[in-house]
């Protein structure tokens, strides 16, 4: 007769979402019901907002909602007040998200290469920039290229922690979109939030999101239906209830990915070496051979990897048309960078084992 046999290890996944559970917005849904209110800007958006607004250090009209992030960056660029003929330009190094809203939004954009801090590299000129912070990162301004923009949206999907208490500049019209989806660390379900320092925009961006309308019910710019519902509202609020909490647990194991990254002489992203609550660990290895020798060891221990932003979106058929020139910075970060598990669900053995990884193929 056979032995047993062997149960095969489990992988461990990539990505876990992990959202409040239905005990601690339940009472919230109660609210909905005695509202008999559940989109359109309802009650419990309303205090999202506020509070949302309240906990970053904003004035109430500089936040608006939105149905995801990525409708948000479409909406940036729709009521920015910037022509179709302006010329625009995103980094390649991002989302595909990103991409797809500056193409959707039918402007004249270009891929530009990035630095080494992975941030836009902005040579030539152009009159917007749809940037973007990398995994979570924060948003420094004194970008010397900055001054030379019309107009600047930032996708900063994954970094509701590092914006808080953000001190906009007034010197050009800027936007900010943060991820509200259940994989980001202040997940609503799904969900997006639109920050700005410009009265006017932040109106034109809500009656954007509800079908260019005013309150006359008369659509003065053409919008969609973007708005975020009262159950998403109701979500996020029962995130931000527990999100000291949660950020104290994300930060637990920001110190562990540290321990280990620093441990083998590697780096990883910039808002995870700043301690920022981000749902990322991504680590840049020396050079393509030793990150796809370490990718094979970690799919050999069952133990999920992912390019995140794949080679870039350049590579990415649906951008085929959007002209770029050099992009060597771009197809590096690709070459050396891998990302690793890192969510709630992590046991103490696999961070044992990702060590034990690094330890006998890099040492």
């Amino acid at each position: 007769m056979f032995g047993a046999q062997k149960t095969p290890r489990q992988e461990v996944p990539i990505l876990v979402p992990k959202v409040p559970k239905y005990t601690e917005y339940a009472h919230y849904l109660d609210e909905i019901d005695a509202n008999n209110t559940y989109s359109n800007f309802g009650p419990l958006n309303s205090r999202l907002r506020t509070n949302l607004a309240s906990y970053m250090g904003l004035k109430g009209w500089q936040l608006q909602t939105v149905a995801n992030a990525t409708l948000g960056i479409e909406g940036s660029i729709a009521t920015s007040n910037m022509s179709l003929t302006q010329k625009w330009a995103t980094p390649s190094w991002t989302f595909t998200a990103t991409a797809a809203a500056c193409f959707r939004s039918g402007i004249d954009f270009q891929f530009v290469d990035i630095e080494d801090s992975w941030r836009a590299d902005l040579g030539g000129h152009f009159s917007g920039l749809v940037d973007v912070l990398p995994f979570g990162d924060d948003l420094n301004f004194n970008r010397p290229y900055f001054d030379r923009l019309d107009c600047l949206i930032v996708d900063a999907a994954a970094s509701f922690d590092s914006l808080k208490n953000i001190k906009i500049p007034d010197h050009i019209p800027i936007a900010i979109l943060i991820s509200l989806h259940a994989t980001k660390s202040l997940p609503a379900g799904e969900g997006g939030v639109f920050i700005t320092n410009s009265e006017e925009w932040a109106n034109r961006f809500k009656s954007w999101s509800n079908f260019g309308m005013n309150e006359s019910r008369i659509s003065n710019l053409l919008g969609t239906n973007a708005k975020m519902s009262e159950i998403n509202s109701a979500i996020a609020l029962a995130s931000l209830d527990k999100w000291e909490d949660t950020k104290a647990e994300i930060q637990l194991r920001n110190s562990k990915a540290i321990a280990i990254t620093n441990k083998y002489d590697l780096s990883t992203t910039s808002a995870l070496e700043k301690n920022y609550a981000t749902p990322y660990w991504i680590v840049k290895f020396k050079d393509s051979n030793q990150k796809n020798k370490m990718r094979l060891a970690f799919k050999q221990k069952s133990i999920s990897t992912r390019d995140w932003w794949a080679s870039g979106c350049h590579n990415m058929p649906a951008y085929r048309n959007v002209p770029y020139k050099s992009l060597s910075k771009t197809n590096h970060a690709y070459e050396i960078s891998l990302g690793l598990p890192f969510h709630h669900k992590l046991t103490e053995d696999y961070w044992t084992d990702v060590d034990s990884i690094f330890s006998s193929y890099l040492n």
